[in-house]
């Protein structure tokens, strides 16, 4: 699952969240939420071009009871067109699954962080690019934070 492989990398490497900037390549199964009138959501399958991915995760750390829960904020839109020329596209509700190779760019930052003056600071320096390469067809590799890596949806 893509839309899973990007959240991941908050918490792989502690930081405070990823931004997609853009991907290329193939989605073979995609669940998007519906129109707000019915609330649903619909699940397509195929073979579809990723035309547009972008969106964002945030990871938070909020206490209470005695220990620090995580909790996920943000989404996924994408825009996809079929062999038919059909386009469809919406706000990720569920799995993203890759037929083909996926390239995601995205970049990573830390939320909230606190400078000795006790304000908090967003620096550029704080913010590094990502380049996820995934792969549909039951390959199981690792790697996604840093340069470029190779892996596969989890």
């Amino acid at each position: 699952d893509i839309s899973s492989r990007i959240f991941s990398l908050t918490q792989k490497d502690g930081s405070g969240g990823v931004c997609v900037l853009s991907a290329i390549g193939t989605i073979s199964s995609v669940t998007l939420y519906q129109a707000a009138s019915s609330g649903g959501t619909a699940t397509y399958e195929g073979q579809f071009d990723i035309l547009s991915l972008r969106g964002s995760f945030l990871l938070s750390e909020g206490g209470g009871g005695g220990g620090s829960q995580k909790s996920r904020t943000g989404g996924l839109s994408i825009l996809l067109t079929g062999s038919d020329g059909r386009i469809l596209g919406g706000c990720v509700a569920g799995s993203l699954i890759a037929g083909s190779p996926v390239q995601v760019i995205a970049g990573s930052f830390r939320s909230g962080i606190i400078n000795k003056e006790g304000k908090v600071s967003s620096t550029a320096a704080d913010a590094r690019p990502l380049n996820m390469n995934l792969s549909g067809g039951g390959e199981d590799g690792g790697g996604g934070g840093g340069s470029s890596s190779g892996g596969s949806p989890s």
